[in-house]
């Protein structure tokens, strides 16, 4: 083998861990009916996406983008809650990191049952996560995750990353599947790996 023949050799082999490595970030598997959230990989469905604690989620509606990370989760069956941080800009040109960013931290809740006042019922939750003129609809769930909602009107899509640090995040990456309300036809778990070092 000559020095060029090893060159390539080696240059190929490169390439080939470097795929071994993208797909393991971006691999679907089929979930099964019975499967709860893991706290690890995300799990798209017709309507949903459910995200760990750990990864940031992005959304989009025209040219708005949001960065969404939930920061603590809690869940039982009658009560849930989670912690946010929220990134948004009016354009996709505009760095979730840069001067003309929205920042906003919440938290979002689900209580039962209803309080009752006299002849009244009042809610004892707040399911919304906002994040500048984008609104998203937040539910509990298991480990360390939460679920968040497309539209049925199909104008937000969403997408989960393996990004865990909002200075890694590109709404640009090709390697994102970005879905609206229906695209899913069987509910896929995504394997996000590792992802980078936290904020």
């Amino acid at each position: 083998m000559t020095t060029s023949d090893s060159l390539v050799t080696t240059r190929s082999v490169g390439k080939f861990r470097t795929a071994i490595v993208l797909l393991a970030l971006l691999v679907e598997v089929p979930v099964h009916a019975d499967e709860v959230p893991n706290g690890r990989d995300a799990i798209v469905t017709t309507n949903a996406i459910n995200i760990p604690t750990s990864h940031f989620l992005l959304a989009k509606r025209g040219s708005e983008y949001c960065a969404v990370k939930l920061l603590s989760s809690s869940w039982t069956a009658d009560e849930s809650s989670s912690t946010y941080v929220a990134y948004y800009v009016p354009e996709r040109t505009v760095q979730f990191t840069s001067s003309q960013a929205m920042v906003s931290n919440g938290e979002v809740y689900f209580k039962q049952p209803l309080r009752i006042i006299g002849r009244f019922a009042t809610s004892r939750s707040k399911r919304t996560i906002f994040c500048g003129k984008l609104h998203l609809e937040w539910s509990g769930a298991p480990n360390n995750s939460g679920w968040i909602y497309l539209d049925e009107e199909r104008t937000l899509q969403l997408t989960p990353t393996k990004w865990t640090d909002i200075q890694a995040v590109n709404p640009l990456e090709k390697t994102l599947k970005w879905v609206s309300y229906g695209d899913v036809k069987e509910d896929l778990r995504v394997r996000l790996g590792d992802g980078d070092s936290g904020e």
